[in-house]
């Protein structure tokens, strides 16, 4: 299963959005994740290991994997490339 969620919003808001990012995990073993800009793809990236750490705890036996990429980055690159953080 693919899940995409798009962040347009500044980094504050991606804070608030940690809830959704670890329910989609649940029920998806790979999230892609597509933000406006670097700003919030940093912003994204401290969320997502911070939900991975907790997931990895709660869920041992299940691996997660977050792509990421700005919309810029993926507008060159056709979609090609992402930005992988996986629990090991």
């Amino acid at each position: 299963m693919r899940i995409e969620i798009e962040h347009r919003s500044p980094k504050e808001q991606v804070e608030k959005n940690k809830k959704n990012i670890k329910k989609n995990l649940e029920v998806s073993d790979t999230l892609y994740i597509v933000t406006s800009d670097e700003l919030a793809k940093r912003k994204v990236v401290q969320v997502a290991l911070r939900v991975l750490f907790h997931l990895r705890k709660e869920k041992p036996d299940k691996d997660f994997k977050i792509m990421m990429g700005t919309v810029n980055e993926e507008k060159k690159n056709g979609f090609r490339e992402w930005f992988e953080l996986k629990s090991i």
